[in-house]
């Protein structure tokens, strides 16, 4: 569709594994499970005790922003994985006009922490709960929060298309920057864990009781989690010329909707050989291109057998080798409204040390599931483009491509 060079210049990740891109790829790349108890609620009547929690992210919010009172837990992950992003871009914000520059979010439960918060106490009998801890509730605000904190006065949207919500923000990010209607965007989600998702969740028996196995033949559901992930997309030739020397850039992407079922993928796995060659024509790519995806892996037993045979059939179609496909939930858990921009920083930050992120908790690949997963190591190799994959309740699907 030869777009205009769109380049990735900032990475900001919070993750289960670590806060920062230094420490949650030390994680990626050693293998490790950042899913384990959680203690942000109750567990104890549910199916699993489990969940990818993310700690310690306190230290890195900007200077002042521990002193913020009315914003959600979502939102402060979202400052420390936007404020990253933005230094690692070199203060974008401080070289464009604001009005140029957007904040384009995925979301899902936005402050849902406090709004239980309230109930409980109102339940409790305290008749006169804080009020403003509705004030975060919506899932927009963490945008809000962004824009007013860092200045930023640019187009502003939130996806709430469930957990391809913030792959669809990258990808509409990527596009206001190459129409010229945005000179540099901040794109990525922010989400939480939550006892209503939680319940919601164990109650449709879609989560597994041992941290979750994509792609193994044992698989027994998902592992719920939380973060926040952004990156900063500008055209390079801007930002080279202020001296910045870009390494990445987003290629193409593409949204398509199943329209099959509420919750469940077509099994045929159509649906997601559809978006997947949409991305590949956006970009101007052909299959035998693509030589990573980080598929949307949610360990249940329909999601998984539908997306490796969608995979399969685009590839094979195509006469091509099905390149390595693995999933970084494995390790993180499933962040819903965040899953698709913590997974593309997963992606971008693997092109750039060249090594293939793991399947994690991995014993024997499904027979259904006919993909090379690089089970639990990481491994060295040399690609330069990569798809990341994002499938959501609705069949509201998004592939991202990312390149060297």
């Amino acid at each position: 569709m030869n777009h205009p060079n769109i380049a990735i210049t900032g990475l900001g990740i919070v993750s289960p594994l670590g806060c920062g891109t230094a420490a949650h790829w030390e994680g990626v790349a050693a293998g490790r499970c950042g899913i384990g108890p959680i203690d942000l609620f109750d567990t104890s009547r549910h199916r699993t005790r489990l969940g990818g929690q993310v700690r310690g992210f306190e230290s890195r919010l900007p200077a002042g922003a521990q002193a913020l009172r009315h914003i959600s837990r979502a939102d402060r992950f979202a400052l420390a994985a936007a404020a990253e992003a933005l230094a690692d871009a070199g203060d974008p914000h401080r070289h464009y006009a604001p009005e140029r520059i957007g904040v384009i979010l995925g979301a899902g439960v936005g402050g849902m922490t406090r709004a239980e918060a309230f109930a409980a106490r109102h339940l409790a009998g305290d008749r006169r709960p804080d009020p403003m801890d509705l004030v975060p509730y919506p899932p927009n605000y963490a945008a809000d929060v962004l824009a007013r904190w860092f200045g930023l006065r640019g187009e502003r949207a939130t996806f709430a298309t469930a957990c391809s919500a913030s792959a669809m923000a990258i990808g509409w990010a990527f596009d206001l920057v190459a129409s010229g209607r945005l000179d540099c965007a901040l794109a990525g989600g922010a989400d939480t864990l939550c006892e209503l998702t939680y319940a919601g969740f164990n109650s449709l028996r879609a989560v597994d009781p041992a941290p979750c196995r994509p792609f193994d033949a044992a698989r027994d559901g998902l592992s719920l989690g939380e973060g926040a992930g952004f990156v900063i997309l500008e055209r390079a030739e801007a930002a080279r010329a202020r001296g910045r020397a870009p390494d990445l850039r987003v290629a193409g992407y593409a949204v398509r909707s199943e329209c099959h079922h509420m919750t469940a993928p077509d099994p045929t796995g159509a649906g997601v050989t559809a978006v997947m060659a949409a991305a590949l024509a956006n970009a101007d790519l052909a299959a035998r291109d693509i030589d990573y995806i980080n598929a949307h892996g949610t360990a249940t037993p329909h999601n998984d057998v539908a997306e490796a045979a969608g995979i399969v059939r685009l590839f094979g179609a195509a006469g091509a080798d099905v390149p390595p496909v693995s999933s970084t939930k494995s390790q993180i858990g499933h962040a819903l409204g965040a899953a698709g921009a913590l997974e593309a920083v997963t992606v971008a930050l693997a092109l750039r040390a060249q090594l293939l992120p793991p399947t994690v908790n991995h014993n024997r690949t499904d027979p259904q599931c006919p993909l090379d997963v690089v089970p639990n190591h990481a491994r060295p190799a040399r690609f330069a483009v990569a798809m990341s994959n994002s499938f959501a309740f609705g069949g509201n699907n998004c592939s991202l491509i990312l390149k060297l």
